[in-house]
């Protein structure tokens, strides 16, 4: 009962601290949508916003997926203790959904991903090498404009690219998080607040692309330039505010406002 009791509430945790900021920001890309008008690619009305609950808008997939994968993995880990067999069943339920393609969004979300989030978990002790770190930091940055040159069409990252995406992420990621110099500390900062950057990044970016095409701008590297010096720049400003605003931290980091650790009598 107290394993139980303990997925419970780590699952109304997760519920709050990814479902606050999966709320707010969905209601920020349909408005910036909106906005955009015939700029925008993919639109999404108050119809997608309503539909939220089973199909995430655009970049936000993340959070909904990182929601039902945490729930899941906590859920079969206490009836699987074998980490090995665990992962197995993980792979497995991934090469199901490769062959055999779920119609539902949230089914398909959960078995393409879970794997992935559980590399996570096994990975936190790994110990990633300087070289590593910035071989995949080099491989993230030269992919995306291949991806963008050869399927300009699309909005994000997808299939084999997003696998590439996530693989690159884990190892600088995990880089970071052992790497102790003095000078680490701008790093660590970031990584601190990376559901800030992540969050943040991407409608900035939009917006940028867009701005950028009314102006006449349409030099991809040009485009991929700007677009980082202000999604990067943005995002780290956003974050700034968030440790001295409590509003915009509640947005980011609402557990921290929501289950107050009740003082000891």
């Amino acid at each position: 009962m107290k394993q139980i009791n303990r997925i419970w509430i780590r699952g109304y945790k997760r519920l709050l601290s990814l479902g606050i900021p999966y709320v707010v920001f969905s209601i920020i890309m349909v408005g910036m949508k909106f906005v955009g008008g015939a700029s925008v690619r993919n639109q999404d009305g108050l119809t997608g916003l309503l539909n939220i609950y089973k199909v995430p808008i655009d970049y936000l997939w993340f959070l909904y997926a990182l929601f039902f994968v945490d729930l899941l993995v906590s859920v079969i880990s206490y009836f699987v203790k074998s980490k090995i067999w665990l992962s197995f069943l993980l792979v497995l339920g991934f090469v199901f959904e490769i062959t055999y393609p779920a119609s539902l969004p949230v089914i398909s979300y959960i078995l393409l991903w879970i794997p992935f989030f559980y590399l996570g978990f096994l990975l936190r002790d790994f110990h990633v090498s300087k070289r590593l770190a910035i071989f995949s930091f080099i491989v993230y940055v030269i992919h995306l404009p291949i991806f963008c040159v050869l399927y300009p069409d699309k909005e994000f990252l997808w299939g084999y690219w997003r696998v590439i995406s996530v693989v690159c992420v884990f190892m600088m990621f995990y880089f970071f998080e052992h790497w102790h110099e003095k000078d680490s500390l701008f790093i660590e900062w970031c990584v601190v607040g990376s559901i800030v950057l992540y969050l943040v990044h991407a409608p900035v970016i939009s917006v940028t692309r867009i701005l950028l095409f009314k102006i006449g701008i349409n030099s991809l590297w040009l485009q991929l330039i700007v677009q980082f010096f202000f999604g990067f720049g943005l995002s780290l400003i956003v974050l700034w505010l968030s440790e001295r605003i409590r509003l915009i931290d509640f947005i980011f980091r609402p557990v921290k406002y929501l289950l107050k650790t009740q003082p000891s009598r």
